[in-house]
């Protein structure tokens, strides 16, 4: 959980800058560095909640490097997302099905975790977390990202990908709610 300090620093952060501001990091208990980003966007919690359960829509969200992303089972409250990525300039490309349980609310804020189901990689796991912002009409959101895939890349190049993954979600959610709100 956010200490009331961290949330602090976080929001005086954000209104300097309102991001996304990137970087990478090992969470607490896990072993692999993950892709980071944290932004200001400009609607309520629930309104950045629905657009992240919206998982019809998240073509729009995934940005424009994926080549496709759909929905390909859903099993009671859980949504399974297919991602298809080109990477090294298309000469690879990765796929990988993503499972996403319903959101839950925890002592940092709401969250949606989606975890690897198949793929041609070895592992991916993202965290969204949604949070108030500094009134009733902002939010903040954090994106946690982790993606191993099976062909051998520079801890560096994976760095740079994650994070610009994490904030390029930030962007597409404030750009989605900006042009359906």
């Amino acid at each position: 959980a956010q200490s009331p300090e961290d949330r602090s620093a976080q929001l005086e952060r954000l209104k300097k800058d309102p991001g996304p501001i990137k970087s990478n990091w090992v969470p607490p208990g896990k072993s692999d560095r993950y892709g980071h980003a944290e932004g200001l966007i400009a609607a309520p919690v629930d309104t950045v909640r629905a657009k992240l359960l919206d998982f019809g829509r998240y073509k729009d969200l995934a940005g424009p490097k994926f080549k496709s992303v759909k929905v390909v089972d859903k099993q009671g409250e859980s949504t399974d997302v297919y991602f298809q990525l080109p990477i090294m300039k298309g000469l690879v490309t990765i796929w990988y099905v993503t499972r996403f349980p319903p959101s839950r609310t925890t002592g940092t804020g709401d969250v949606l975790e989606g975890t690897f189901v198949k793929g041609n990689i070895k592992n991916m796991h993202i965290a969204f977390t949604v949070r108030p912002g500094p009134d009733e009409k902002s939010s903040v959101m954090v994106c946690d990202l982790v993606l191993q895939p099976t062909v051998p890349a520079p801890q560096s190049a994976l760095d740079e990908e994650l994070r610009d993954a994490c904030g390029d979600a930030i962007n597409s959610v404030r750009k989605t709610l900006a042009a359906n709100p």
